[in-house]
């Protein structure tokens, strides 16, 4: 039983946290996930995979009680109310495995420290899901603690209906029902569960997960943001088990495993200060020598947790290793414990001047870098976008950074309510049910019809992500049919334009996201340099160079190596590939380089070596298809030059069995048909294939087909 000076102090630590966060806060969007949260939260709309239900209903309500705020701002401090009670749960979590009163004091401090390490501050100031997700964990965890320390059948329904919640919620916070189970397994051996009891604890875990259900309730086509297909339960499911996210999970190898223990160890000496948190696995070593069941309840899910973001290739990784710092803290509070019953309790200053360390540290530590109180880039990246476009036209967005918080513009403040936003994630419901098209390729035949109809692309696309159609590929941020569209700011010499953008935004950021979006403005102006032929391309390109040391993530540097390649520029594009390759880095990351290197190498017509590079990649993920899709297209372009032209068509059609839908494939396949005599029926059919795929073609490949069919019909055989 906690008494009431622990309910005064819980209550303290809340409103500690809780005043760091607010003055932290950003008070606007951000960018990345947290514009799609925020526009869900105002709007009510079907978040991403698994759709976050609990999380969408509290927080819209939440919005709606703070009426009076930007919509945006109320989002983030609804993660920083998250994450003070997170704060104040992990007191009591402390509390309950203390027994002096000497301990309030140290305990207090430790969820300071937790309240200040860096996974929980930076998510606590802006909208995001992970402190929600770690305020469910706490009390979950808290709960089962509980229930090992005294178990009843009142403690084992709580623990049963957090875990159904938890469930609603992030699938990496259910990493703690394992050490439900366990619980339950200890204390079965000395208490009796009746049965009907159980059954009863059962169907209270079951029951939150019907809150699944609000999500067809809530279904709705006009739905600014809305993930689900349709609203069967099909649907429902793909959504809940996030099959969109499969293929970001891969096997990592035993060396991969030692990257990220690395990795891991690296950012947890840093989370709360030098070294703070490390100490806490000493005190998880202590606490398996005094009591190894106790301690293999905290230690489990973090455990598992850390296999989840070895398989899960996400940029969100502070948010997944909170489980981890969990179990530090807790090893730390054992630590600390046993040192104050050996040697602090006979020097009380000592204690207090730990106390002082433990709270200061992380706070000095992370202040500057979780201080999102002036930070405007999402904001100012929308308007940029949304001020590019023209009056009443129709606008397609494909980055998450330049979507997300465009879409909040648009459809939460209202700026630009002329123009009609959609993505291909989000938005595609409503996209299709306002054109009445089947697929995305029809929505957009028939917007372009009757509507100016704007691209706006992401630079950074990642290597494995789809590329747009040729006719789509746009210059600059947005791409206005007809002209180059560019920050209008951008009137100087490209020097001072830099000098503008340093001053207007901090690139010396460990935000994943703000990266993205500060690299994006560089390569929009880069970007126009090559449209125009400006003669100042040189000197842009020396100046991004100087960037790569604030880019520390490979990925990112691959996609840049793919945005020169996409523009012709090899020598840029062999520099960056080359500052991605390191001598310690995961099996995933090195295929992604060797495909790279690939398609590079096979622009530049050295098909032998890329040849190479994607059989490399291939031996890393043999059934990986965007590495074998390059190589097939490099095997047919080795056999064309060879003539050997049964050899191409069998690559062809390797390649038409990974990607049947592409038009292309088919129209490539009947010009080589056509270089084969006695071939002419062939080529005929797979230029009549061309005509037959649904989506939309460009006009002059309509036109070619039509020719070749017509001229092969009447027999006449001419060679392009």
């Amino acid at each position: 039983m906690i008494n009431g000076a622990h309910k005064t102090d819980t209550i303290v630590i809340f409103i500690i946290a809780l005043t760091v966060y607010v003055i932290t806060c950003c008070r606007t969007v951000f960018v990345g996930d947290a514009g799609e949260l925020t526009t869900i939260l105002t709007t009510g709309g079907i978040a991403h995979p698994p759709g976050y239900p609990l999380y969408t209903i509290l927080g819209y309500l939440w919005v709606k009680l703070f009426f009076f705020l930007r919509p945006a701002y109320a989002a983030n401090l609804f993660s920083a109310f998250a994450a003070a009670c997170s704060a104040a749960i992990m007191y009591r979590l402390l509390a309950s495995l203390s027994s002096r009163k000497l301990s309030t004091s140290m305990n207090m401090s430790l969820a300071l420290v937790f309240a200040f390490s860096y996974p929980v501050w930076m998510h606590a100031v802006f909208a995001e899901v992970y402190t929600f997700g770690a305020m469910l964990y706490l009390s979950a965890l808290y709960a089962i603690v509980l229930y090992y320390q005294h178990a009843s059948m009142k403690r084992l329904y709580s623990i049963a209906i957090l875990c159904g919640l938890l469930l609603t919620h992030h699938f990496s916070g259910g990493v703690v029902i394992l050490s439900a189970v366990l619980a339950i397994i200890i204390k079965s051996k000395t208490e009796t569960i009746i049965l009907r009891k159980a059954g009863v604890a059962i169907a209270l875990f079951v029951m939150p997960l019907f809150l699944y259900g609000f999500l067809l309730f809530r279904f709705d086509n006009s739905l600014p943001i809305n993930w689900m297909a349709d609203n069967s339960l099909k649907s429902l499911w793909q959504s809940i088990n996030a099959t969109i996210y499969q293929q970001f999970v891969y096997t990592p190898t035993f060396f991969d495993l030692l990257l990220f223990l690395k990795r891991t160890i690296i950012e947890l000496f840093w989370y709360s200060g030098p070294g703070i948190l490390i100490i806490g696995f000493l005190g998880l070593i202590i606490g398996f020598r005094r009591n190894i069941r106790l301690f293999v309840l905290f230690s489990i899910p973090a455990f598992v947790s850390g296999i989840i973001v070895c398989c899960y290739r996400i940029p969100d990784y502070e948010g997944y290793i909170i489980p981890l710092v969990i179990a530090l803290i807790i090893g730390l509070h054992q630590l600390l414990k046993r040192v104050q019953r050996t040697i602090l309790k006979k020097y009380p200053v000592i204690i207090n001047v730990v106390i002082v360390i433990l709270v200061a540290v992380p706070i000095l530590t992370n202040y500057s870098r979780c201080d999102l109180s002036s930070e405007i880039t999402g904001e100012v990246y929308a308007r940029d976008i949304l001020d590019a476009v023209p009056q009443n036209a129709v606008l397609l967005l494909r980055s998450d950074n330049a979507a997300h918080s465009a879409l909040y513009m648009r459809y939460c403040e209202n700026y630009r309510s002329d123009i009609r936003l959609y993505t291909t994630n989000g938005t595609l419901t409503r996209l299709l049910n306002n054109t009445g098209a089947k697929s995305f390729s029809e929505a957009i035949s028939k917007l372009k019809q009757n509507n100016v109809v704007c691209w706006g692309r992401e630079f950074l696309i990642h290597p494995e992500s789809e590329q747009p159609a040729a006719s789509y590929v746009s210059r600059g941020l947005i791409d206005v049919p007809g002209h180059i569209v560019s920050n209008p700011e951008y009137n100087n010499d490209f020097l001072s334009e830099t000098e503008y953008d340093l001053a207007r935004y901090n690139f010396d950021t460990d935000d994943y996201k703000l990266q993205q979006v500060y690299i994006e403005y560089a390569l929009n102006r880069i970007d126009n340099f090559i449209t125009t032929r400006d003669m100042r391309l040189n000197d842009a390109l020396r100046s991004f160079r100087q960037l790569e040391t604030s880019i520390d993530d490979v990925m990112t540097k691959l996609a840049i190596a793919q945005f020169f390649i996409n523009r012709d520029i090899t020598n840029e594009s062999y520099y960056w590939i080359e500052m991605s390759e390191k001598d310690d880095q995961p099996s995933y990351i090195s295929r992604e380089i060797y495909v790279t290197l690939g398609m590079l190498n096979r622009q530049l017509g050295k098909l032998n070596e890329a040849s190479q590079a994607l059989e490399r990649a291939i031996k890393i993920s043999p059934d990986y298809e965007v590495a074998r899709y390059n190589l097939f297209l490099v095997t047919s372009e080795i056999a064309i030059r060879r003539r050997d032209y049964i050899q191409a068509i069998e690559s062809f059609d390797s390649l038409i069995t990974i990607e049947p839908n592409n038009p292309l494939l088919h129209y490539n396949k009947a010009v080589i048909y056509e270089k084969m005599p006695g071939y002419g029926e062939n080529a005929i059919s797979s230029y009549q294939s061309v005509l037959d795929y649904p989506g939309e073609k460009p006009p002059a490949i309509i036109n070619k087909v039509k020719n070749r069919i017509n001229a092969l019909t009447s027999g006449v055989l001419s060679r392009e």
